[in-house]
């Protein structure tokens, strides 16, 4: 298992529910994304950058330090917003901030098992639920950023590349 790098096509595809728990492949797909995560000093990774369209993600949680599976995600947006810098594994070295991204998320999803949970996330780890929450989409974070700024990016992206 290894991260794909921005522009691959699976972080351009909306990934598909998990409909089958507590099994031996999702643990290793969990288990292994975690382990991938830890190795790149990620704070998030989510299915499709490994190239599996499945719509879950990992995450470790500054409030708590714990590492995380969310799967099956669904998020509620709250108010204010973070104007957080981020980032992205899938292109490392490049970092900007996302204006959109809300200060607060509650976010209902499934762990391994099957089991529904639900959380309220707020600064870092908010933005990040919704970075990883993006890509479940198809949506590359560049892809958040206003015209010029995401042009500055991709072309930097291009040349780190090189």
């Amino acid at each position: 298992m290894e991260i794909v790098q921005y522009p691959h096509a699976a972080l351009f595809r909306k990934s598909l529910e998990v409909t089958e728990f507590n099994n031996a492949l999702l643990n290793r797909f969990l288990d292994n994304m975690k382990i991938l995560m830890k190795r790149h000093n990620g704070k998030g990774l989510a299915a499709n950058q490994v190239g599996l369209l499945h719509r879950m993600f990992v995450m470790t949680c500054n409030s708590d330090n714990k590492m995380r599976e969310f799967i099956n995600p669904i998020i509620e947006l709250g108010d204010g917003f973070a104007n957080l810098e981020e980032s992205c594994l899938s292109a490392p070295g490049i970092y900007d901030t996302v204006l959109t991204r809300k200060n607060v998320v509650t976010i209902k999803y499934q762990d391994r098992s099957g089991a529904k949970k639900k959380g309220t996330f707020e600064g870092i780890d908010a933005v990040c639920i919704q970075h990883e929450y993006d890509h479940l989409d198809g949506i590359f974070w560049f892809d958040r950023m206003p015209r010029n700024p995401k042009r500055a990016l991709k072309r930097k992206w291009e040349k780190m590349k090189k």
